[in-house]
């Protein structure tokens, strides 16, 4: 197998991560919204997990609530610059930093199609271990986070680019 071929392969695995992602990510914000009214609580474990329908016209965790339309353009470019990035180092980056990519863009990406097909995102995931009154979020911000972390952690441990012929 070519370079060529092999690169075009981790491509599809990782935009193909990328778009289930997106499509879990709105899967359970449809269901949600089907199941739920607004502000409607689902205990899942009690005084630890809660759903509860909750929309949010700002970014992550509620900040900039008056910023839809420039959100909206930032998390469209920020899409464009994962996908940038993932195509243009597919060779350089490690099985993390690809991941971590992939996440990144994933939440970005299940956001972004909220906010221009409804002008806000859906949130319903209520963690009420986590101290004091901690925003609701959703799979796609989970993503983002998972792939802050994985970024943070891999690039100090020096394993965000590939040494290694690697996934």
């Amino acid at each position: 197998m070519t370079t060529l071929e092999k690169n075009q392969r981790r491509l599809i695995f990782f935009f193909g991560l990328s778009a289930f992602l997106v499509g879990l990510d709105q899967l359970t914000k449809r269901l949600i919204e089907k199941n739920l009214a607004l502000g409607e609580v689902f205990p899942v474990l009690p005084e630890v997990l809660e759903i509860t329908l909750s929309y949010n016209t700002g970014a992550a965790f509620g900040l900039f609530s008056s910023g839809t339309g420039l959100l909206t353009i930032i998390s469209g470019l920020a899409c464009l610059y994962f996908i940038f990035w993932l195509v243009r180092s597919i060779e350089t980056l490690s099985f993390w930093g690809k991941l971590t990519l992939s996440l990144l863009l994933a939440g970005a990406l299940g956001n972004l199609i909220d906010r221009l097909l409804f002008g806000r995102v859906t949130d319903f995931i209520d963690l009420l271990l986590l101290p004091g009154n901690f925003p609701i979020f959703n799979l796609a911000d989970l993503w983002i986070n998972l792939g802050a972390l994985i970024y943070i952690i891999s690039s100090l441990a020096g394993r965000f680019e590939r040494k290694t012929e690697s996934l």
